[in-house]
């Protein structure tokens, strides 16, 4: 299925490129928008979370279990090397 698009310009050396740099425009622009819902989705997702985590006393919360374990040195540092 082969496509018309009505270019308004005359010399097809010229309307060529306007028609590969607007369609370049679009995509970008349509990537942005993407990522710019994705990151308010996440920033809403991550609100929702503090939200329900306000809502438990702190006595509570320092019981509660973590959803993953703990690290045992920051992230940062390696480790202290064991010698065998």
């Amino acid at each position: 299925m082969d496509f018309e698009w009505y270019l308004p310009c005359q010399p097809d050396w010229l309307c060529e490129p306007f028609f590969v740099s607007f369609s370049t425009l679009v995509l970008i622009g349509i990537l942005l928008f993407i990522r710019l819902i994705y990151r308010e989705y996440k920033r809403i997702d991550h609100a929702k979370k503090v939200l329900a985590h306000r809502k438990v006393h702190h006595s509570v919360r320092k019981t509660m279990e973590r959803p993953y374990p703990k690290r045992p040195f920051p992230k940062h540092r390696k480790p202290p090397r064991r010698w065998p």
